[in-house]
């Protein structure tokens, strides 16, 4: 996502803000605020994809009105938009510049019903590789990983799942926005793992009197989800 500076006298896209036979003065200001609008975008779309990672697993819906309020009239998100797949009753699409087109490049029409964000587990196995073609031909990259996230059968998820599998300590830290949450008590002496929306028995493997090091093991011993949601 890069900001670009249009000569409207000109009728052409220049590569900086023209400072041959200017006011320094005013180009020192132009200058500035067009560094600070680089800046405050990026930290806006860097927040907006943060928020919609969090819509993504919350499978928070939108009402498609205000949706298309919002993200066919604002550029910036209008471009976050074009790098996510949307879901709206069962059907799925993205935006291509400012209209709508489902997996196969055909136009989509935008009805009034709910939209939130597609999740493969809950998509059609032809539509979740039709999409991955779809931004590997485009060569466009996701904020996250929506349509590559992996596809878990829920019946296939035994308790003993994770059982031997020795896990470091590093692999669950900083894991919050995914739903493990790590809490270390009495300087180290008790570490508790919980994931979100599960039961799970995590046994710490190596263990030393007030100290842990990011390579020591854990063993999720038995695990279980209450419900099957996107955050399981």
């Amino acid at each position: 996502m890069t900001l670009g500076l249009y000569d409207v006298s000109k009728g052409k896209i220049v590569k900086s803000i023209p400072k041959k036979d200017v006011d320094l003065e005013l180009y020192t200001a132009a200058n500035a605020d067009y560094a600070d609008i680089k800046k405050n975008i990026k930290k806006a779309a860097k927040n907006k994809n943060k928020r919609l990672f969090e819509d993504f697993l919350d499978g928070t819906k939108f009402d498609a009105e205000k949706w298309k309020e919002v993200y066919f009239g604002n550029p910036l998100l209008r471009q976050i938009a074009n790098l996510l797949v949307w879901e709206q009753k069962g059907k799925t699409f993205t935006l291509f510049g400012k209209n709508a087109i489902d997996a196969y490049g055909k136009d989509y029409v935008i009805s009034d019903k709910p939209i939130r964000l597609a999740y493969p587990t809950e998509m059609k196995t032809e539509d979740i590789t039709a999409w991955q073609k779809y931004f590997t031909s485009h060569g466009l990259k996701q904020p996250f990983e929506q349509i590559w996230e992996p596809v878990i059968d829920a019946s296939s998820v035994k308790t003993d799942r994770y059982k031997g599998c020795m896990i470091p300590y590093y692999r669950f830290l900083g894991q919050e926005k995914h739903g493990i949450f790590v809490t270390d008590y009495n300087y180290h002496e008790e570490i508790e793992i919980n994931f979100a929306d599960c039961k799970a028995t995590v046994d710490r493997i190596d263990w030393r009197r007030h100290e842990i090091e990011v390579n020591d093991n854990f063993e999720v011993s038995s695990f279980s989800f209450k419900r099957y949601t996107r955050w399981v």
